[in-house]
């Protein structure tokens, strides 16, 4: 029964679902609302005419697969069939000319004539032979490079097998090689000839010269008691077939291969190969390992399908997918009454079939494109009528990215639009006061770098700045002139001193990381260190380094500065200086050993004469003596005090001396004093004072003041020649 109540449930229910459809209509942007109707209905239109043409266009496809598969094994069939005749009619002739009397086994030169004619008449075949009970063998063969081989085995070649070569009249010439202790009638073929008592196919094998498949029809034959004779054996090899299947069109891609019921691969129509040769071995790939996918992938369904290869009795169409790819496959059984029982398979994968189909695919996907196109074009005209107020706010926001804040678009609305409007100028408004503070900020902020830099280029230090992470963020030119690089990328704390080749002064050891200024600022201490060396090609620079830490507002280690100079003069004036000063002493301590030898010599020769008639006499003579001596070396000791004082004074002066001096004048200083170190102590005074008029002229001549004094000078230190250092004496 319907009451009021249950009737104003329902009206309550119906306009609530209306209200929320309502609700999501409004909800949905203006251009999808416009353009997706359109969109639906040329979508569905079009789909469904595709879809019809798909389904047409594959069940032609069936019926044509169906057709060519079965035509292509029928021809496979057809042609191995023939092909695997001809051994078994050759065995068959032979057979027939042995019966007839034609050929015997004591005229071994007559059946291998024989034999080569044979060969010569069938090219398919490769090997044509006879054995006996008695172990006798008879062959004719055909090498790789299409020559003819004649073979024989018997109780004269002492049971091996010698191989000849054939003449152009199918005599055996010269021996070619040997194979020893050869025996027939263990053979495959032979086994398999006398247990059927029928001709026969032996087992697929490896042939002895060319190392591929090869299978032997043999054929034995018994006299008329039922005894053995001999077995005919022709030996086939696959090549003939696989190039037929090489050659046999598979719609475009298709592939057929043979197999065993066992799942050996006997031959495909692709390059892959069927067997592996190992050493002297050769091995047979199953079908189910083969490097063919199509050919592996086959195989496993097949078994998976029929339990066992054994199993397929008739004629089989499947179909199966390989990589999401339909493939048409049939398997065909290949059976003869001499026990043949190889299986032939087809696969032919749907897209060979598809082309056509694909072309009105890609017709329909163009119509589709075009559908879509037009139904955007039109949906776009209505949205963009509709949504112009929308394009005057986009164009505003690009006036605002563009700095052009005088060119804001004002939308005069009082929806949603005319809000929005108000909102992007009021943050126009304040992003131009932001801007114009943060160029402000940007200006001062690169007129101080800028000041910066050049109080940094203008230190005649260098000045080596690095991150906390060890990467080199500042390096002024007198840092790269000293160091001869600039900054390098990826270079951590740790590897500053090998990058930059620093090394501890009077070594080849990188500068240890624990003294190391940069390592030492990074842990917050300054540090100042002058036994540092910079290898910069041949040239080895001292140097002396300090090392200081920046930080940040948290107290953390920001940076690392190490300022460094070279101290390559000052290092060699303290060089200087402590030469001259060793070579001071020397000749002070020989001046004075010499003095006290000569004293010790008189004080002896005193003791002497006091000992002797004349002591008195003599003893005033040594004091005279010893008076005479005492007086000059007083002197001598007074001289050697002030020229101590005065050399002192004068290598104190040094560094201020070698500061002054250009690079030139301060090697040409050092060669004067290394040449008065080798003074020549062996001239007279005569030679001296000549000596000293030559300098004296010569200085003259290049008009120096106080040409006397410089000239005395010069003599005192062993210079005689003035030519290296008239730079130096004309300042």
């Amino acid at each position: 029964m319907i009451t009021p109540s249950s009737v104003k449930v329902v009206d309550k229910t119906r306009s609530a679902g209306k209200l929320a459809v309502v609700k999501t209509a409004r909800s949905l942007p203006l251009r999808t609302v416009l353009i997706v109707p359109f969109v639906l209905q040329i979508f569905a239109t079009v789909g469904i005419v595709g879809y019809l043409s798909f389904r047409n266009g594959q069940q032609a496809v069936n019926e044509v697969a169906t057709q060519l598969r079965q035509e292509i094994s029928d021809r496979i069939s057809e042609r191995v069939q023939a092909y695997m005749t001809f051994p078994h009619q050759l065995n068959q002739f032979k057979a027939n000319a042995f019966e007839l009397g034609d050929l015997n086994l004591q005229d071994t030169p007559r059946i291998q004539r024989h034999f080569w004619k044979q060969l010569q008449t069938f090219d398919t075949v490769s090997v044509t032979y006879i054995a006996t009970p008695g172990g006798d063998f008879i062959a004719a063969r055909r090498t790789n490079e299409g020559n003819f081989l004649l073979q024989e085995r018997s109780e004269l070649t002492e049971g091996n097998m010698n191989y000849y070569a054939a003449n152009d009249r199918g005599e055996p010439t010269n021996l070619v090689k040997v194979k020893p202790k050869f025996d027939p009638r263990v053979r495959p073929w032979y086994t398999a000839a006398t247990a059927a008592k029928t001709p026969t196919w032996s087992k697929i094998y490896a042939d002895f010269t060319s190392k591929g498949l090869g299978i032997t029809a043999a054929q034995p034959l018994y006299d008329a008691s039922g005894e053995l004779q001999a077995v005919f054996g022709t030996d086939l090899l696959f090549s003939r077939v696989n190039e037929f299947l090489h050659q046999l069109k598979i719609g475009k891609s298709g592939q057929t291969f043979i197999i065993e019921r066992s799942g050996a691969l006997i031959t495909t129509s692709t390059v892959d190969p069927v067997y592996l040769i190992k050493g002297e071995e050769t091995e047979r790939i199953q079908a189910i390992d083969s490097q063919n996918a199509v050919i592996s992938l086959t195989t496993k369904h097949l078994q998976e399908q029929f339990g066992s290869l054994r199993n397929i009795q008739q004629t089989q169409q499947l179909n199966f997918k390989i990589k999401d790819q339909l493939q048409f496959l049939q398997v065909t059984p290949l059976k003869d009454d001499k026990g043949l029982d190889w299986l032939i398979v087809v696969t032919i994968p749907e897209a060979d079939f598809l082309e056509q189909i694909n072309a009105n695919n890609r017709t329909t996907i163009w119509l589709c494109i075009a559908a879509f196109t037009g139904a955007i074009i039109v949906g776009i005209l209505t949205a963009r009528w509709v949504t112009k107020p929308i394009l005057y706010l986009n164009e505003t926001a690009k006036n605002i990215t563009k700095g052009q804040w005088g060119n804001i678009v004002e939308i005069n609305r009082n929806d949603e639009v005319g809000e929005l409007a108000t909102s992007f100028k009021s943050m126009a408004e304040q992003l131009q006061v932001s801007f114009t503070e943060m160029q402000a900020l940007n200006v001062e902020l690169s007129e101080s770098k800028s000041r910066l830099n050049q109080i940094l280029e203008a230190i005649p230090v260098g000045i080596f700045v690095a991150e906390s992470n060890g990467k080199p963020y500042y390096i002024n030119s007198r840092a790269k002139s000293l160091l001869g690089k600039g900054m390098l990328a990826d270079v951590s704390s740790d590897e500053i001193s090998e990058k930059y080749q620093v090394y501890l002064a009077g070594s080849d050891e990188i500068y240890p990381q624990d003294k190391d200024p940069i390592i030492c600022a990074f842990k917050g201490s300054s540090v100042n260190v002058d036994d540092l060396e910079i290898h910069k090609d041949d040239r080895v620079i001292p140097i002396e380094a300090w090392g200081t830490p920046i930080y940040d507002e948290k107290g953390n280690v920001r940076y690392a500065i190490a300022a460094f100079a070279d101290i390559t003069q000052r290092k060699e004036a303290e060089k200087l200086v402590a030469e001259y000063n060793h070579t001071l002493e020397i000749q002070v301590a020989e001046r004075t050993q010499k003095l006290s030898e000569t004293l010790d010599s008189l004080q002896a020769t005193q003791n002497e004469l006091i000992q002797s008639e004349k002591m008195a006499a003599l003893g005033q003579l040594v004091a005279g003596v010893a008076h005479e001596l005492n007086t000059p070396l007083g002197a001598i000791r007074s001289s050697a005090g002030n020229m101590t004082k005065f050399l002192g004074q004068t290598l104190s002066n040094l560094p201020s001396l070698f500061q002054s001096l250009s690079p030139t004048e301060a090697e040409d200083f050092f060669i004067l004093l290394n040449r008065s170190l080798q003074k020549d102590t062996s001239l007279t005074a005569k030679e001296e004072r000549k000596l000293k008029r030559s300098l004296i002229n010569q200085l003259q001549d290049e008009d120096i003041d106080e040409a006397d004094e410089i000239a005395d000078t010069l003599v005192d230190m062993g210079i005689y020649e003035a030519d290296d250092f008239l730079v130096l004496l004309q300042m």
